[in-house]
């Protein structure tokens, strides 16, 4: 069994981290990033309170990495970073 993470297919803990990275960069509050975005209030902080609830959609990605002014691909970007760094290194 294999230890290695696919750098293509990182964590859901790992992406999430990266959208509240991106979210804390941006300098916009939940509020303000649900007004531009016109996704609700609460189900942002679900997304980014992360967990058992929902997955973040593909079209509230697309929508919020918008109003950032960045990539879609930046968030997965940056999971995969996160993910690298926390994975413990393997000797064989």
């Amino acid at each position: 069994m294999s230890t290695q993470t696919n750098p293509d297919n990182p964590s859901r803990a790992a992406f999430e981290e990266a959208m509240r990275q991106l979210l804390r960069e941006s300098g916009m509050t939940q509020t303000e990033l649900a007004r531009r975005t016109g996704i609700p209030y609460i189900t942002l902080n679900r997304r980014f309170v992360g967990g058992k609830g929902r997955c973040w959609l593909v079209s509230e990605i697309a929508e919020v990495c918008h109003v950032w002014g960045v990539s879609w691909a930046s968030p997965i970007e940056r999971a995969s970073l996160i993910e690298s760094q926390q994975s413990p290194a393997v000797c064989v």
